[in-house]
C-alpha cells in the first residue's frame, strides 16, 4: 500500500514545486496547517496583487487578491481549484479592512510590504 500513497501524493508535490519554481512559500501564522505559495505579485505600490496557491491535506486551491496599502482593505479578484478557475471567478464589489488576525491582514502586510 505504501507505494500507492506515495503515487497519489505526487501529483500534489508535483504543483507545489512547479509553483515554486515561479513563485515563493509565504508562512501565514493563522493557517499554519495550510502551505501557502505567492504564485505572483503585480499591480501597483500602492494596490498590489497577490496570486496565491493554497495547499492544505492533499487539496489545492488558488485565490487573486487586491489590497489598498493606504486603507488597509483587499477584495477578492477570484478563486478556484485551478489558476484559469480564478481569472473565470468574479470579482468581489468592493474593499473591505483587513484586520489584525485575519489572514487577509498578514496577505495585506506582505504585499504592502508593512
Amino acid at each position: 500500500m505504501r507505494p500507492i500513497t506515495t503515487l497519489a501524493a505526487l501529483p500534489a508535490l508535483f504543483l507545489l514545486s512547479s509553483a515554486f519554481a515561479g513563485g515563493y512559500p509565504l508562512k501565514i501564522d493563522s493557517d499554519t496547517k495550510a502551505e501557502y505559495v505567492v504564485v505572483e505579485k503585480a499591480g501597483t505600490p500602492e494596490q498590489p496583487t497577490l496570486l496565491l496557491m493554497r495547499v492544505r491535506a492533499g487539496a489545492t486551491s488558488y485565490s487573486k487578491r487586491l489590497f489598498d496599502c493606504a486603507a488597509q482593505s483587499y477584495k477578492h479578484l477570484g478563486s478556484g481549484e485551478s489558476i484559469e478557475a480564478v481569472a473565470e471567478s468574479h470579482p468581489d464589489d468592493a474593499l473591505v479592512p483587513a484586520k489584525e488576525g485575519m489572514i487577509a491582514y498578514q496577505l495585506w502586510k506582505h504585499a504592502c510590504g508593512k
